[in-house]
């Protein structure tokens, strides 16, 4: 496994922290839990550029890399919707 891939895998565990701390609970703060998954979201999304940039680069282009980055992609952005409506 590359390392445009494990970026892409780490995105994808970014996943599941970003809908915690974006996730209303009765006790938590807003302010605080928004701004650390507006953190979460600025990170994983920085990493979208960096393992494609990797990829191209290095010429490490895998078909599982070009299965997972738009996955990937999605379902940060699906999580943040769901969340927010």
């Amino acid at each position: 496994m590359n390392l445009a891939n494990k970026i892409t895998f780490f995105r994808i565990g970014l996943i599941p922290l970003f809908i915690i701390f974006l996730y209303p609970y009765p006790t938590n703060s807003w302010d605080t839990s928004s701004i650390i998954a507006a953190a979460i979201f600025l990170i994983a999304a920085v990493t979208d550029q960096l393992d494609g940039y990797i990829a191209r680069t290095y010429n490490q282009v895998t078909r599982l890399g070009m299965l997972l980055d738009p996955l990937a992609d999605k379902l940060l952005i699906c999580a943040a919707l769901i969340i927010l409506v």
